[in-house]
Formats: structure tokens, sequence, C-alpha cells
């Protein structure tokens, strides 16, 4: 159920239970398409690609012809303790569990070196210009994983970089941070979710050149990230930002559903 509202507007919604469904119009559908090494995904002016091989959580995001990508560098990476670096080998298995026009969800398994798997959830959602990564160590001697980072290049070069980071506790007690990058033209909004435990925190970098880096120091939980892309400085007020969209959706009642 994804009602559209501008700000400040209200509607009267009805909500139809039994008989056949009334087909849904959806503003902008999700689509998926795959091919043997690619997996593309999408969504009106939105598109997003996903390499099999080498695998990059997103290699491409593309909003309105507008690249805020640069491949490559997107590569989740197992630091162990001895100091080892390990990147994904071969080729990941990309399963599209969700295939819109809602939203899309793709699974992804994949493997390190040294018998470490990995799953990855990729979710994207029908005019919403952001996704949602969940990348989970499956399997392999955890207890020599010292951390890992999701790294990104983003291309935002039509003027000089400003970023800033922030952090809070939402309202369920999932502790949220986010970083804000932008080159005043275009911004990449990052939330990071369970971003620190009293034994440590997620450590976000921001370069000069636009490279971003959330280094999550392993405790065998899910690496969990939004990534927010949109036309615009960091003030828009249409599109919801990164530390919004992870306040995810309570039922208070029956008749009440708010988010937090």
């Amino acid at each position: 159920f994804a009602p559209f509202l501008a700000p400040y507007q209200t509607n009267n919604y009805t909500l139809s239970f039994g008989g056949d469904p009334a087909t849904a119009r959806v503003k902008n559908p999700i689509s998926v398409e795959q091919h043997p090494n690619v997996t593309y995904v999408k969504q009106g002016v939105i598109s997003y690609t996903i390499q099999h091989t080498p695998f990059n959580i997103v290699d491409d995001v593309t909003f309105k012809e507008k690249a805020f990508v640069k491949p490559g560098l997107s590569t989740p990476t197992l630091i162990l303790k001895k100091g080892e670096r390990l990147t994904p080998i071969g080729t990941a298995k990309v399963t599209p569990e969700t295939q819109g026009p809602w939203a899309g969800r793709l699974r992804v398994d994949g493997q390190y070196a040294n018998n470490y798997n990995f799953v990855t959830h990729l979710t994207f959602v029908s005019s919403k210009s952001w996704y949602l990564a969940d990348h989970t160590i499956t399997s392999g001697d955890l207890s020599q994983i010292e951390a890992i980072e999701i790294s990104s290049h983003y291309d935002l070069t039509s003027g000089p970089l400003s970023s800033a980071t922030g952090a809070r506790i939402r309202h369920d007690g999932t502790a949220t941070s986010w970083t804000v990058i932008t080159d005043g033209i275009h911004t990449v909004d990052i939330a990071i979710l369970d971003a620190w435990t009293p034994t440590g925190a997620v450590r976000c970098e921001t370069d000069a050149d636009g490279q971003f880096r959330a280094i999550y120091p392993f405790n065998n939980r899910p690496c969990r990230m939004y990534v927010h892309v949109l036309h615009g400085g960091p003030d828009d007020i249409v599109n919801t930002p990164a530390p919004a969209m992870a306040a995810e959706l309570s039922v208070d009642s029956n008749s009440k559903v708010a988010a937090s």
C-alpha cells in the first residue's frame, strides 16, 4: 500500500478486501531485467545496474540521465584480523524475489576466498530514488573477521563537495547514522542502520573526490545501508531523505498506520 501525497496534501483511501483484486495503478512500476552477467532494475527515469562478476553491490544508478556512481568501487570487502582484505570471487548468483510493480527485491549469493560465503539483499521501491542494501556473511571462520567495508565512488563533479554526518536513535531503538554528500547540484544521502553498539560503531569516511566508505566492525549481524540519490541540494523537501527512510512503518492500531 503506497499512497502518494505531496507535502501537506490530504486524501482519502479505501482499503477493499475479498473477491478479485483491483488492478493497481503504479506511478513508476518496477521491472527487473536479467542477463547472464548483469541485472537491471528500472522504474521510470531511474535505473540500477548490478554486475554479477565482480559483484559490487550496485554498479550504477542513473536518475534522469545523470549517473551517480562511478563503477567498480562498491565492492563489499572482508577485512580479516591478520590484515588480509578479501573481495567477492567468481560470479554471484542473482535471484529476483520480487519483480514489481511496487517493489523489486534481489537476493545475491556469492563467495569470498577462504570459504567465506555471503547473501546480499537489494530492495528497490517504485517512485523512490533510494535502495536498501543488506549484506550478511553466512559461513566461514567468523572469528577471524575484523570488519566489513562497503565503498562507493560517487560522481559529484559539478562543484566543490560538501559533506555532513549525523546520528540518532530510531523510534524502535535502532541506532542510525547518516552521511550527506553534495556538490550543490546533486546529492547522495546514505543512512546506516545498527550503526553502533556498546562495543563499536560503523565508521563513515568521505574523500574530497566523492569516494565514500562505511566500515562495519564485525558482530555477526547484517550490514544495512540505505542509499538515496537526488537532483538538487540536501534541503530537498519533496524527496524523502535517508534518515527518514530509516524510520520504517509501524502499526499503532487497527485504524492508524504512522511512520515514526
